[in-house]
């Protein structure tokens, strides 16, 4: 049966302690430290689409890119991409686990996808895992 949507919510991460720890690969490469997931956070839908579609935020479009799926991704979120609360972690995991799910790969690859892209970006090395590990809800319709 194919996938005909996807329902994503991804919770936000604030930051309290923190030491970054930087390796020789993305993989290696994150923090040490605590901080709080908070909610409501982000909430996507994916839906797999015909052909490829650029939205302009790369955590998104690299995310896509990296698991080779084509998706429609709508997003609502109580706070804007780029004033911290770990927003564009979140977008990177939500739209990862999304095309993880259309790909039928597994979710801890859209983890790790997620986390090399943050990496890569700059803009940050421990939101993926907390907000991974720290309760997301992801639905199937």
């Amino acid at each position: 049966m194919p996938v005909v949507m996807i329902i994503i919510d991804v919770p936000l991460h604030i930051t309290s302690i923190w030491l970054p720890m930087y390796g020789d690969d993305p993989m290696s490469t994150g923090s040490l430290g605590c901080g709080v997931v908070i909610r409501p956070g982000l909430r996507l839908t994916v839906k797999p689409a015909a052909s490829p579609i650029k939205y302009g935020i790369d955590h998104v479009d690299l995310a896509l890119k990296e698991l080779g799926v084509n998706a429609e991704i709508n997003y609502s979120s109580p706070v804007q991409l780029g004033v911290g609360y770990g927003m564009s972690a979140a977008l990177a995991l939500g739209t990862a686990l999304g095309a993880a799910v259309i790909a039928r790969k597994p979710l801890i690859k859209a983890a790790q996808v997620a986390h090399v892209i943050e990496v890569r970006l700059s803009t940050g090395l421990g939101d993926v895992i907390a907000e991974y590990y720290g309760g997301g809800a992801l639905s199937l319709g």
